[in-house]
């Protein structure tokens, strides 16, 4: 009897499906009934948008000038009519998902003549970003401009920490988990107050050096957590930690692990180091002794000589008394 040949059964794997779009925020709001004939600039953002993202708005296509998963700039041809309700679809062309959000007020032309009179005259404005380009070790950043109030800062898709402001200047931090993108980014600023912005196209360049280290770690990628709780990238005590980091722990693979373990928890938890000054302070009173440690190590070797040297003597007298 000849054996009975089947022919095997493949299963392949399910494969992954991308996440749906979502729209968080949307700017401006309010638009014209007719736009102007220079059209109008839509800020989107949201999650999920892939990077050749298809926008529509009313049924019109619009001009994707910039686009990153998280953020979006489209331009409203000139000319076109709007009218309630108005809806905007983003579509991720890989996968014809799409996210909608309806929350627009149409105003007549003699209404959109009076609102920017009235509203938009009050939006910020930027008159310089200072220093304008660089990498980590460049923040803070200076923006001038005016009526800022309760401002919001984004370079790019990245959300700034905002370290002071006043009504004619703002000074922002790179936040722990670093900038998302390279290269040419806008700055938008938008008061929380209000809603309004202002965005200046391409006003920072941020750059990132080459990889180094047998992670490609970079050689300013900061101690997420030390430089949360200092509020600073340029604080004293952090080349201590990143000469600890980059002298000895990278030298080994054990040593590697333990960065690459320390990067991957960190910036979630620096985030919230940032917001506490209580739990800034806690953390720079922990640092302390590690730091002073690593910079005089003889101060950590005099306790632990004396303590080598004390184990004898007492181990000999616990000796002489079982003896006795």
């Amino acid at each position: 009897q000849q054996a009975r040949r089947t022919n095997p059964i493949q299963i392949s794997a399910p494969q992954p499906v991308p996440s749906d779009p979502t729209i968080t925020s949307v700017d401006p709001t309010v638009l014209p009934a007719t736009v102007p004939s220079g059209g109008l600039v839509l800020e989107i953002r949201g999650a999920n948008f892939g990077t050749s993202p298809r926008v529509e708005l009313g049924g019109t296509i619009l001009q994707v000038e910039s686009a990153t998963s998280s953020a979006i700039s489209a331009r409203i041809p000139g000319g076109t009519s709007l009218s309630e309700p108005l809806t905007l679809r983003v579509t991720r062309t890989t996968t014809g998902r799409s996210a909608t959000w309806s929350q627009f007020t149409v105003l007549p032309e003699d209404e959109w003549d009076d609102y920017i009179d009235d509203v938009v005259g009050n939006a910020p404005t930027i008159s310089s970003i200072s220093p304008n380009r660089g990498g980590p070790s460049t923040f803070p950043i200076e923006i001038i401009g005016t009526r800022y109030d309760e401002p919001e800062v984004f370079f790019g898709s990245t959300r700034m920490r905002v370290v002071e402001w006043e009504p004619t200047r703002i000074l922002v931090a790179i936040p722990s988990g670093g900038l998302a993108q390279t290269g040419a980014l806008d700055v938008l600023v938008r008061n929380t107050t209000t809603d309004l912005s202002v965005t200046r196209e391409g006003g920072f360049t941020f750059s990132n050096p080459p990889a180094d280290g047998p992670r490609g770690l970079l050689p300013e990628q900061p101690c997420f957590i030390a430089t949360a709780a200092y509020g600073t990238t340029t604080e004293a005590r952090l080349d201590v930690l990143r000469g600890f980091r980059d002298g000895v722990l990278l030298k080994s693979a054990l040593g590697a692990a333990l960065v690459d373990g320390y990067y991957a928890v960190s910036p979630p938890v620096a985030d919230v180091i940032a917001e506490s000054p209580v739990l800034a302070l806690v953390v720079r009173l922990a640092l302390e002794p590690i730091i002073l440690a690593l910079q005089w190590p003889i101060l950590l070797g005099i306790p632990l000589a004396l303590m080598a040297a004390a184990i004898p003597v007492l181990v000999r007298r616990r000796r002489s008394v079982t003896r006795a």
